[in-house]
C-alpha cells in the first residue's frame, strides 16, 4: 500500500471508539449505559444533555481517568490509560499553579515530560504566542482576567502537541462575549494543529458553532439518544452565527435536547 492509501486509511480509521461503554459507581448507580459511537481523526464532537447525564464522566473515561463498568473504548487503537501524551485535557476551571508564572504554567507538563528547560521555555512561549499572550509571560494567574487564564490553560494543554483535546465546559464562567471570542480562538487553533475535540458543554449555541457533530445524551442513565451531523463550512467565524443554516441547527439541537428534557 502506498504512503497515500495508507494515510487516508488511517483518516478514516476512528481515533476514538467505544463499543457498549458504560458506567456504574455503585450499585444500581448507574451513570452511562451502552454507549457507542467512533469518532474518526479530525472530527469535533460536542456532548449536550441534561444536568447529570454523564457528560463528564463520558470524557473522563476516553482520558483514562476513570474505568468503564462494562464495554470497550480505544483511543489511539490502545487503551485509554496507554494514550498518555496523545490527549490534553482543558477543565472547567484554569487550575492554574498561583506560585508560578503563566510560562512556567504551560510548560509545566514538559517539564514533568523531563524535557530541558530551554526547550520547554521554547514551547510555552511559542503557544502563549499562539493563543495572543506572548505580551504576558512573566504575570501571575492573580494578575489575569478569567479569560486569560482559560486561554493559558488552553496553552497549556496543547503544549505537549496531542492528538486529542478533551475540554469539560471550559467557558461556562466566562460572558457571553468573551466566550463567544474564545470559541472562535479554539477553532482557529484547531485549524492550525488539527487535533481531534471532544467539548463538554450545555450550550446549544456553542456546540454548534464548534461541533462536526453533536451527541445528545439523555439521562437517569446516561444514554445516546441523538447524533446529529453540523455541516457548517469551517473556518467558522462571527459570521457563522449570522447564518440561516446555523439558526437552523440551532433549532434542531434545541428540540433534541428539549425531548430528553434539557433546557439549557
Amino acid at each position: 500500500m502506498g504512503v497515500n492509501a495508507t494515510r487516508a486509511a488511517d483518516d478514516r480509521r476512528a481515533l476514538i471508539s467505544l463499543q457498549g461503554v458504560s458506567k456504574e459507581f455503585a450499585p444500581g448507580q448507574v451513570v452511562l449505559d451502552d454507549i457507542s459511537a467512533e469518532l474518526p481523526r479530525g472530527e469535533f464532537l460536542a456532548l449536550i444533555g441534561p444536568s447529570g447525564c454523564g457528560k463528564s464522566t463520558l470524557l473522563k473515561l476516553i482520558a483514562g481517568l476513570i474505568s468503564p463498568s462494562a464495554g470497550s473504548l480505544c483511543v489511539g487503537g490502545g487503551a485509554p490509560s496507554a494514550s498518555e501524551g496523545k490527549l490534553g485535557f482543558v477543565f472547567q476551571d484554569a487550575n492554574l499553579l498561583p506560585w508560578l508564572d503563566i510560562r512556567d504554567n504551560v510548560a509545566l507538563p514538559l517539564k514533568l515530560a523531563g524535557l530541558p528547560r530551554a526547550q520547554r521555555d521554547e514551547r510555552a512561549e511559542a503557544m502563549l504566542e499562539m493563543v495572543g499572550l506572548s505580551h504576558a509571560l512573566g504575570r501571575y494567574p492573580r494578575e489575569l482576567s478569567g479569560g486569560m487564564k482559560m486561554r493559558v490553560s488552553i496553552a497549556r494543554a496543547l503544549a505537549t502537541q496531542p492528538e486529542i483535546l478533551l475540554l469539560d465546559e471550559p467557558f461556562g464562567a466566562l460572558d457571553e462575549m468573551t466566550r463567544d471570542s474564545l470559541n472562535e480562538e479554539l477553532l482557529r487553533l484547531r485549524e492550525l494543529q488539527g487535533w481531534t475535540g471532544v467539548f463538554v458543554t450545555h450550550s446549544v449555541a456553542e456546540a454548534v458553532f464548534l461541533a462536526s457533530r453533536i451527541m445528545v445524551l439523555s439521562a437517569n442513565p446516561g444514554r445516546i439518544h441523538a447524533l446529529l451531523d453540523i455541516d457548517l463550512p469551517y473556518p467558522r467565524t462571527a459570521h457563522t452565527r449570522t447564518d440561516g443554516d446555523y439558526h437552523a441547527y440551532l433549532t434542531e439541537v434545541t428540540r433534541s435536547l428539549h425531548s430528553v428534557g434539557g433546557h439549557d
